[in-house]
């Protein structure tokens, strides 16, 4: 069986990755003395850091995934050309309710 896409997923799966390798790598650079900050800067650039990545990265991600998924309501392509061809039969379709 062939898995469905998941474009929302895997674009919050990169952002929140890339947010964990650049905030774990601050801790990693104190260390090994690459860096010599106190504790009240790696906190301070750990949360910016953080926040950023995350209101940003939100973002991109949010319309990266949004130009990749169908809505299911009203299927249409970027031109606004609906995905599902309408019946050329001669009559009028109604809903049911009508």
């Amino acid at each position: 069986m062939e898995q469905q896409p998941k474009p929302v997923r895997a674009a919050f799966l990169w952002f929140s990755g890339l947010s964990a390798i650049i905030i774990g790598a601050i801790p990693v650079l104190q260390i090994f003395g690459a860096i010599s900050w106190t504790a009240d800067q790696i906190a301070a650039a750990t949360g910016f850091i953080g926040f950023a990545t995350a209101t940003v990265g939100g973002t991109i991600a949010s319309i990266y995934a949004e130009n990749r998924v169908t809505p299911v309501s009203n299927p249409r392509d970027n031109s606004l050309v609906p995905l599902v061809p309408i019946a050329d039969d001669g009559f009028e379709d109604e809903d049911e309710e009508g």
